[in-house]
């Protein structure tokens, strides 16, 4: 029914009659009217109308570039709609705040929901990743034996969340740094849980027990060197040491004449999605980690009015970006604003590559992927940049170009049999020359 015969009164058969809940668009009407029309349907209880808690998601959805795609989540009243729905109506009587939060049964709904309340300030931000990791250990604990949590619990609470939480006092918690601390508590489970098999516990267990388990899998489990220094601190074992692996050389990098070529897409293949080629670019030319690449805003880019140059800001140093790369930077920055889901108003600094979680990054994982599924894998094309670097600049110069430690660079600088000593030595000459000099400063 059009909406002129709906108002007139018009009645359809009653098999044709639509639904009562439908809301319709009127002609007068733009996008963002209609959203927020949709977003009152979902917040509003009948009798009291908006808790105030909730009056500032007017805001924040006049702002999302997409408000049918918005409009069409909230008509759904399934996953997020429903639980905003949820605490739409407990916010009447109660003031919404994480624990309030953590006491809904998690979803898969759940912390986009918490992002979404933490991005219009109804909630302070948290560092949610690690809070996480608390009720995860509870669920994992209710399938273990008793004596297990006994000692996995104090090693979680007190060396692996305490580390944790004082990281993220200087740094943003990454879906990286949460895994790893899952990580540490998942190695001494399987341990226990291995010691339990063989009839033996890490309080009796030897060297040579241990060796075993560490044999017996990946280099990943040599990981479990914290939870046994701990042990041993807290004196629940003895005369256990996790050696240090041995390091290996890279088993994969690319030529010369593949990583340009690579490059060279990237450069301008205009097929590739914007956001792979300036993905791709970054690593092959300057062999940066997916992680430091993944939390670029576009307050890292850097343009001077001297020479007209551009330079991007990654970790704690700054790399030139060449005019070819740099156009693409750009277009990928004034696109920033129509690829997050959520612009914060008033905020001229977005994230490069924004992730479906409001307020958030795209995770290093899903970056890696759509490497791979463009025929660029990360590693050897990292592999391949260091080592052109090295061979090209002393080891102190590549560090700070690669944003890697001079230990790793010089380690580099070794692989490719070149030697800049006597580099080092003309230098040194050289600025004891200049310092020398009548009316030198």
């Amino acid at each position: 029914m059009c909406l002129p015969c709906r108002d007139a009164g018009h009645i359809l058969e009653p098999e044709l009659t639509e639904s009562p809940g439908r809301v319709r668009r009127r002609r007068d009407e733009t996008g963002h009217d209609a959203l927020i029309t949709t977003l009152h349907a979902v917040i509003a209880e009948p009798q009291r109308g908006i808790a105030a808690q909730l009056t500032v998601l007017d805001e924040v959805f006049r702002t999302v570039p997409n408000p049918e795609i918005t409009r069409y989540w909230l008509r759904r009243r399934r996953g997020g709609a429903a639980l905003l729905h949820q605490i739409a109506l407990r916010a009447h009587d109660e003031p919404i705040t994480h624990q309030l939060l953590d006491s809904v049964p998690h979803s898969a709904a759940l912390p986009r929901l918490r992002d979404l309340f933490v991005h219009a300030g109804i909630l302070p931000d948290r560092t949610d990743l690690i809070e996480r990791i608390g009720p995860w250990l509870d669920e994992i604990l209710e399938s273990h034996p008793a004596h297990h949590g006994e000692l996995v619990r104090p090693f979680a609470h007190w060396h692996v969340l305490r580390r944790a939480r004082r990281r993220a006092r200087n740094r943003p918690v990454t879906d990286s740094a949460a895994a790893y601390a899952r990580s540490q508590i998942s190695l001494a489970l399987d341990f226990l849980s291995w010691l339990d098999e063989h009839d033996t516990t890490v309080t009796t267990a030897t060297q040579a027990d241990l060796d075993r388990w560490l044999d017996g899998g990946s280099r990943y489990r040599y990981f479990l060197a914290n939870f046994i220094t701990w042990a041993t601190t807290h004196h629940r074992c003895t005369d256990l040491v996790v050696p240090n692996p041995h390091s290996g050389e890279p088993s994969h990098i690319l030529t010369d004449d593949d990583r340009w070529a690579m490059l060279t897409r990237c450069l301008h293949d205009e097929t590739l999605p914007l956001h792979v080629r300036v993905t791709g670019a970054l690593v092959l030319l300057y062999g940066r980690t997916i992680t430091s690449i993944a939390d670029l805003t576009t307050s890292d880019i850097i343009d001077t009015d001297i020479d007209a140059e551009a330079y991007l800001r990654i970790g704690n140093g700054t790399v030139p970006l060449p005019p070819a790369l740099a156009t693409l930077v750009h277009s990928l920055a004034d696109d920033a604003d129509g690829r997050a889901p959520f612009p914060r108003p008033g905020d001229t600094t977005r994230f490069l590559f924004p992730g479906r979680r409001i307020g958030k990054p795209t995770t290093p994982k899903v970056l890696a992927r759509n490497l791979r599924t463009h025929g660029i894998d990360p590693r050897p094309a990292q592999h391949a940049a260091r080592a052109a670097w090295a061979r090209e600049i002393p080891a102190p110069i590549a560090a700070d170009i690669l944003g890697i430690h001079i230990t790793t660079a010089t380690a580099w600088a070794a692989r490719t049999r070149r030697d800049w000593t006597h580099y080092l030595a003309i230098r040194t000459e050289t600025a004891g020359q200049t310092h020398d000099t009548p009316g030198h400063p």
